[in-house]
């Protein structure tokens, strides 16, 4: 592996639990990694999930496959989003699916896109509703980057009928038809949700906190 430094830009999804300063970035050219740094910056709240970075990393010496955070430059923190409690409880569901379904080291530069584009429309939109619908898509659309399909049997077997009919409904289409029918039928996109979150623990071993709290949350989510 070439050990120079090299500039990306990522995503920020969470700071890891080790004995060294460790981060996990989503980045544009090389995927979700895991970068060390021996200080933390001297800008407080820069590495902190949500926020849009530019960064310096370079293979680290002695971890395979993991990189050292050389700098970092704030390329957008999202302050509109942090600032309605329901946008940023979906956002961090957007980085908790990154963080469990995508492997290490494996560029996905169209998930990238997508996700640094949900966040750019949080941070400019109004919409206060609906989110849940925004969330499942990009959970949609993550699982089948990743190759898990919606059609596979053990998925079906797990769904009632109004549930595999609501699944119709939305595969062509998940992003717009997601987004009007969170807003007028949301406990069934919710039941449906925590169904697809049941099949990938239960098939897949992922396991999605995020959604737990949505699902704790949910009459402020889906509340008028």
């Amino acid at each position: 592996m070439d050990r120079l430094p090299f500039n990306d830009e990522a995503i920020f999804i969470k700071e890891a639990s080790t004995k060294d300063v460790g981060y996990v970035l989503f980045t544009k050219g090389h995927g979700k990694v895991f970068a060390f740094r021996r200080n933390k910056p001297k800008i407080p709240g820069l590495l902190v999930p949500l926020n849009w970075l530019l960064v310096q990393l370079r293979p680290h010496p002695s971890k395979e496959d993991a990189f050292q955070l050389l700098q970092v430059v704030p390329k957008e923190v999202f302050l509109n989003l942090r600032r309605s409690n329901r946008k940023v409880i979906i956002a961090l569901g957007f980085l908790d699916i990154v963080d469990k379904l995508l492997p290490w080291n494996e560029p996905s530069p169209k998930l990238y896109k997508t996700l640094v584009n949900l966040l750019k429309y949080l941070e400019k939109s109004d919409l206060n509703q609906g989110l849940i619908g925004l969330m499942f898509a990009f959970l949609i659309y993550t699982m089948r980057l990743q190759g898990l399909s919606l059609e596979d049997d053990n998925y079906l077997r797990i769904l009632g009928r109004d549930e595999k009919k609501l699944l119709e409904l939305i595969a062509s289409d998940p992003l717009r038809k997601l987004k009007v029918l969170s807003k007028e039928r949301p406990q069934d996109v919710l039941k449906l949700l925590r169904k697809t979150v049941q099949y990938l623990r239960e098939q897949y071993g992922y396991n999605l906190k995020s959604i737990e709290v949505i699902s704790a949350l949910q009459k402020s989510l889906i509340g008028k």
